[in-house]
């Protein structure tokens, strides 16, 4: 997840009360599968929420009520993980909103059941902020086809190819997505000669990619901070979600939040089945 600088505040280092720095504490415990649950709700808890005023609830778009609403929950499910100082109450929090989403038939598998992290991202389509209007106008200069679409800007940018020989990072993928001008193939003729204009109401503030990186892509670099060519402003990596086996999820946050004026320093590592359910600073950065 790439993001804007937004001014964060850093104060004490302390984590708990009575509790000193340390470089590792108790987060959320892994619980029959639940490990896609634990670092979502980890990203937008310590990563998110907090940080950065676009996810802020006060933004949703009213007429989507049921989204809106679980996403509200979402927020206080957020404050009840921090007020808590038992591991255990965290994990069952986690498990009670995994319930509430399979009910509301916004996550399609059952709590106890594998599934995929990117449902949940479901939860952001109220925050109209994260997803401003662009324009795509298609021309195709062989068959003359011709078409506009109005739509919401795409969460997440899926990124699937990574093995094409023209991008080496995740900036040149960036670079080809917001080249205002591209050329693909028609899907009309199927000749490589489908021109795409593409108009923005803005830039978005708050990036999300889904990287799909085969094991053979030893050299591709995954950039921390990506600079537009047209505004020169930057996106900060600011958490990630990684799949590092199958059915099986972790994360990691740059400086989480834990609360007002209490941001830790570097990068920190969720893994629920591994790490015992603990939050710990990133020794050594090919762990993910």
């Amino acid at each position: 997840m790439n993001i804007k600088p937004e001014k964060i505040i850093t104060g004490q280092e302390n984590i708990l009360p009575n509790k000193k720095f340390e470089k590792s504490f108790e987060w959320i415990k892994w619980h029959e599968n639940s490990c896609r649950y634990d670092a979502f709700v980890t990203v937008f808890a310590l990563g998110l929420l907090r940080k950065f005023s676009v996810f802020n609830p006060l933004h949703g778009d009213n007429r989507m009520k049921k989204t809106l609403s679980l996403y509200k929950d979402l927020c206080s499910l957020s404050d009840s993980l921090l007020e808590t100082h038992r591991q255990e109450e965290r994990t069952s929090l986690v498990l009670k909103f995994w319930e509430k989403l399979y009910h509301s038939k916004i996550d399609s598998y059952p709590p106890g059941e594998m599934g995929e992290v990117q449902e949940l991202f479901i939860l952001f389509e109220p925050l109209t902020n994260l997803r401003p209007y662009c324009e795509y106008i298609q021309v195709c200069s062989f068959c003359q086809f011709k078409n506009t679409i109005k739509t919401r800007f795409a969460l997440p940018i899926k990124i699937h190819d990574l093995g094409d020989p023209n991008f080496n990072s995740v900036q040149d993928y960036y670079n080809w997505y917001f080249d205002d001008q591209k050329k693909i193939q028609c899907e009309v003729c199927h000749q490589s000669s489908l021109q795409i204009t593409t108009r923005y109401e803005r830039k978005p503030d708050f990036i999300i990619f889904e990287l799909l990186c085969p094991g053979d892509k030893q050299n591709f670099v995954f950039d921390k901070i990506l600079v537009d060519d047209e505004t020169k402003e930057r996106y900060y990596l600011a958490a990630t979600i990684n799949n590092p086996s199958i059915n099986h999820f972790n994360c990691s946050v740059f400086e989480p939040f834990l609360k007002e004026k209490v941001i830790l320093k570097k990068q920190w590592v969720h893994d629920d089945l591994i790490m015992q359910g603990k939050l710990q600073i990133i020794q050594d950065e090919q762990y993910l």
